[in-house]
């Protein structure tokens, strides 16, 4: 599927997982957008919801890695402000995007510093 959307014309790839962002990583050379789809208990926030899963995509070497942006309270008791703090000191270089659901997320997104803010929720 990755060839298949390189030689339709992508200019990068959003995948979920460690084995499929390896995987899409040894077949193309397009850029790659990680998450992880991780629930916790139920718990609404679950696209890249905490560093366990930032950990992860960091080690596949994907060029972005997007996480649920929004204005709710992450699995771990975090905000988005605290946690993003968190994910920028311990990977300065790396370029985050923003996953929001509205507006003012987008604003307080891009006011925290994410590379990239975008209405995927």
């Amino acid at each position: 599927m990755a060839l298949a959307a390189k030689e339709g014309g992508a200019v990068g790839i959003r995948a979920n997982s460690v084995s499929d962002i390896r995987e899409i990583k040894k077949q193309v050379d397009l850029p790659v957008i990680g998450i992880i789809k991780q629930v916790y208990n139920g718990h609404p926030v679950f696209i890249t919801p905490t560093l366990k899963e930032i950990d992860a995509i960091a080690d596949t070497g994907a060029e972005i890695i997007a996480t649920d942006a929004t204005n709710r309270i992450r699995p771990d008791g975090k905000s988005l402000e605290v946690f993003y703090q968190e994910v920028r000191s311990k990977y300065p270089h790396i370029l985050l995007m923003a996953d929001v659901s509205s507006v003012e997320e987008a604003i307080f997104a891009d006011k925290l510093g994410f590379d990239i803010v975008a209405p995927t929720v």
